[in-house]
């Protein structure tokens, strides 16, 4: 038997959403790449799925050609599956990720080489999401030739890769996360200007003083000078909610912003968990609506895992553009998140392509069954 025989015959033992059937047609799969003790959580360590270790082989793994592929903490092991994809005939492997169009890398320690070669063996990518990934500029120039080649139209930042790869890409969506964030001092030294962005969301900054929020409005209009959606997390001002006269100064930039790029959608997203936040975010709607944006809406929802009816968040939308803020109310409101992540979002810039969501999760940690059976033990112990 052969070494590519072996390979397909091998038990290997993976962590599968519970469902009815695991040999029906999938529209979704989101194949995470993961040490076993990681197993059934998201990259907080919250368990987000029901699920359960199944014996399967590569053939079938191969077979459900994921459209997401996450890569999160340390000890993944995507080198592993790097090299037996080397044994794995070439139009197999091209099959199996042809439908891949996410990829996302969180707290996840990653070889260059071995996201360079896992890039090497998707023909085509929507999105790419990083946090935590302590690459060098150099680093990222060799990924460039890949990001362009596979023509990435959104991405998730939260590193200064504005100059070294955002300047060099068609990107339409821009996401700025946390960890660690980018400074508002880089986005306002940063020489380039992204006229291909259609979408930004403003979910954390790397914060340096009490004026970042303000100082990021003044240059988003040079730096996006063709923005139409505007998602801006109020968090990035204050976490607490109030209607002050920093709170009246900061809606007073963004309504100027509005006007200047002629935004058709601008969303506010903001944590009121108490009636002083939910009264002050009433006011800030209010100044909106006074200042005679269009169609200002504002909708309350609790949060995945507290009762509907103990509303935490509120957004409040406005602008022309009724598609794009029906999406957003599926993604924020319908989904009751806070900060969703590049698989919900790319809808915004996608009109054709069915949402990547819902989706069936298969959790791999490894080839050596035992071990993976041993770890996933432990972590229930």
């Amino acid at each position: 038997m052969g070494a590519n025989d072996t390979l397909f015959s091998n038990p290997i033992v993976v962590w599968m959403q519970r469902c009815g059937s695991y040999v029906e047609s999938i529209p979704n799969v989101l194949l995470r790449i993961k040490h076993p003790t990681e197993f059934g959580e998201d990259t907080r360590g919250i368990p987000d799925y029901s699920g359960e270790l199944m014996d399967v082989n590569l053939e079938l793994i191969m077979s459900f050609r994921p459209t997401v592929i996450e890569i999160t903490h340390s000890r993944n092991p995507l080198s592993n599956l790097n090299k037996a994809l080397e044994h794995v005939e070439g139009s197999k492997v091209k099959e199996f990720f042809g439908r891949v169009k996410l990829l996302s890398l969180d707290r996840a320690d990653v070889a260059l080489s071995d996201l360079i070669s896992l890039l090497q063996r998707i023909s085509l990518l929507e999105g790419f999401s990083f946090s935590e990934l302590n690459f060098s500029q150099k680093d990222w120039k060799l990924l460039l030739p890949e990001f362009q080649r596979l023509s990435v139209r959104a991405m998730d930042i939260s590193q200064d890769v504005l100059n070294s790869v955002l300047d060099k890409l068609n990107v339409e969506l821009v996401k700025l996360s946390g960890c660690p964030g980018i400074k508002i001092s880089s986005i306002m030294a940063c020489c380039s200007t992204f006229i291909t962005v259609t979408s930004l969301i403003v979910q954390e900054l790397d914060y340096t003083n009490d004026r970042d929020a303000e100082d990021l409005i003044t240059c988003i209009e040079a730096k996006f000078p063709r923005l139409k959606t505007l998602i801006w997390d109020w968090s990035i001002v204050d976490p607490a909610v109030t209607f002050d006269e920093r709170s009246r100064a900061v809606i007073s930039g963004l309504v100027n912003l509005f006007r200047k790029l002629n935004l058709q959608c601008f969303v506010i997203v903001l944590y009121t968990p108490c009636n002083d936040t939910k009264y002050a975010s009433g006011e800030l709607a209010r100044l909106l609506t006074e200042a005679e944006l269009p169609s200002v809406q504002l909708y309350r929802f609790a949060s995945k895992g507290l009762s509907k009816g103990h509303d935490n968040f509120t957004v409040i939308s406005a602008g022309e553009d009724g598609e794009t803020r029906t999406k957003v109310h599926s993604i924020f409101v319908d989904g009751r998140t806070s900060a969703p992540d590049l698989r919900y979002l790319l809808q915004l810039i996608d009109d054709f392509s069915p949402p990547l969501n819902p989706v069936r999760v298969v959790e791999f940690g490894g080839f050596d069954a035992d071990e993976v059976r041993r770890s996933f033990s432990s972590k229930e112990q």
